[in-house]
């Protein structure tokens, strides 16, 4: 079984997303972040967790 669906994960791709759009905070969390490497953890509510992975730099 997909480690997803046994954490009941809501997996999103977002493609082609401009650092723009961004929130000041992700951006600047993403700009040193290596193509293919996940960001560190990280949710303002304290129950959702969010990882953010850069697959492609255009």
């Amino acid at each position: 079984m997909d480690v997803a669906q046994e954490l009941d994960a809501d997996i999103r791709r977002n493609r082609f997303v401009q650092a723009s759009q961004l929130p000041d905070q992700i951006r600047a969390m993403l700009e040193e972040l290596p193509t293919g490497q996940a960001s560190e953890v990280f949710g303002a509510d304290g129950e959702t967790l969010r990882v953010l992975v850069i697959c492609n730099r255009l």
